[in-house]
């Protein structure tokens, strides 16, 4: 007898059928829940290890980047205690300064472009306690506001002889810009004391007898043109630590201002309220701390900032 072929059970056919579809279902569930997991924030995910946007950068349509804040650098004290007069590109004066009470003033002349320091005699003829402005048009004449040894009385003495010899001027001291080192909160205009635009007055320069500016304790610069009778609405510059007149207006020393690593000098205009320009950067380190004194005479810029006496022959933008 010619045995029959088994006969297949279409039922069990069906049922593996099922049960492979079944598994190859539950595989790729298992796939899609993985990745689901991975992608959420800190899962190790490439959207939780992708670098952070850089400060500023755009966050996308629709929302607003948070601003990186801009350091402030502390106030400045007052007085600074040190002043430097410009002549030409060997010759400037200097003076070192502190409050009146104190009385040790030291007055100084180069005529070697720094190199070396000349202290002048001016104990022999005026005895002052502190000097709050400085003067010089050539190695020969040079001029001062301080305030005398025995009451601090403001005088206005001068040399016509490179410092050796001094004399007051009393009738010159009413038609002249000054400060003094107890109250910083007013100015002596050449019509008289006048409120500052500020509680502490840092600095101080002038273009004319109607025109000039201030540099304040928390960075500001405010500016006159009435002889202080009014002030514009000031100009913040953070880092700045002094002020000088130049042909133009006025030019401003900060530091601390990155990238410059020395003195970042700005410029600001005559005139209330114009902006201000960068001239140019000494690249010599100072020390931000450092008390700093800048002085212009045409085109040639005197900076004496800590140890460091450095000049410029183009305005502040090249420095030697």
């Amino acid at each position: 007898m010619t045995p029959q072929p088994k006969r297949r059970n279409p039922s069990g056919t069906v049922r593996r059928r099922w049960v492979i579809t079944g598994l190859v279902l539950l595989l790729l569930l298992d796939v899609v829940l993985v990745i689901w997991a991975l992608g959420l924030p800190g899962n190790g995910s490439a959207a939780a290890s992708a670098p952070a946007r850089p400060s500023g950068a755009s966050a996308g349509a629709g929302s607003t980047p948070t601003p990186t804040p801009t350091p402030v650098p502390a106030a400045l004290s007052a007085p600074q205690g040190r002043l430097i007069a410009a002549v030409d590109d060997t010759t400037a004066w200097r003076a070192a300064t502190s409050d009146c009470a104190a009385g040790d003033v030291v007055v100084e002349r180069t005529t070697t472009g720094g190199t070396t320091w000349t202290e002048v005699n001016l104990a022999a003829s005026v005895e002052v306690g502190s000097v709050t402005a400085l003067r010089a048009t050539d190695d020969s004449y040079v001029s001062l506001i301080a305030e005398g040894a025995e009451d601090c009385a403001p005088i206005l003495a001068g040399s016509y002889t490179g410092g050796e010899y001094w004399q007051e001027f009393p009738t010159q001291l009413p038609g002249a810009w000054y400060l003094g080192t107890a109250d910083r909160s007013v100015v002596n205009t050449p019509t008289g004391e006048r409120p500052a635009p500020c509680d502490s007055v840092i600095a101080l320069a002038d273009t004319s007898t109607t025109e000039a500016a201030v540099l304040c304790a928390d960075q500001s610069v405010f500016r006159t043109v009435d002889g202080g009778a009014t002030w514009d609405a000031g100009a913040i510059l953070p880092g700045a630590v002094a002020v000088t007149a130049d042909d133009e207006g006025y030019l401003v020393a900060r530091t601390g201002v990155a990238p410059c690593a020395g003195v970042q000098v700005t410029a600001l205009g005559a005139s209330s309220g114009s902006a201000a320009s960068e001239r140019g950067c000494s690249e010599t380190p100072v020390d931000p701390a450092a008390t700093t004194a800048i002085s212009s005479a045409g085109d040639v810029l005197w900076l004496w900032s800590g140890d460091t006496v450095l000049r410029s022959s183009d305005g502040g933008v090249a420095w030697e």
